[in-house]
């Protein structure tokens, strides 16, 4: 996990900044990452999950297992957002290569982010644009 561990970050371009929340996940030697979960703030502070992004993630697919699966939000316009998906090499070798990107839409600020659209630009990746995890 990276610092800081919760964060503001105004996600749906509402003028009203989502609290995130990182979790490290596991799961055997098969899966391991990091997942930010982007948190509405209701008018009473209630709080609503309108995202859960795997930010980072043990990519099995690179030799060893040795790289990274990363995921970046590039904020679109309200509600509306794409995740950039690369790989990067050991951290003694910081290459990063691009290998797809995902599409997500909201109906209004307080709503979950649905998925529009996915593009592979690397086949052996098209199943882990969006996870690694085999839960949905």
């Amino acid at each position: 996990m990276q610092r800081p561990y919760v964060f503001f970050d105004d996600l749906n371009q509402d003028q009203e900044p989502e609290i995130v929340i990182q979790e490290q996940v596991h799961n055997g030697s098969l899966y391991n990452g990091v997942v930010y979960h982007y948190f509405f703030i209701g008018a009473d502070l209630s709080l609503k999950e309108i995202l859960a992004l795997e930010a980072r993630l043990i990519d099995i697919l690179s030799e060893k297992e040795s790289g990274l699966i990363i995921r970046i939000v590039e904020k679109l316009g309200p509600n509306r957002i794409k995740i950039l998906v690369r790989t990067e090499g050991s951290i003694g070798a910081k290459r990063s290569t691009p290998v797809g990107e995902i599409l997500l839409e909201a109906p209004d600020a307080d709503s979950p982010f649905a998925i529009k659209s996915k593009i592979a630009f690397v086949e052996k990746y098209e199943g882990l644009l969006v996870t690694g995890s085999e839960d949905d």
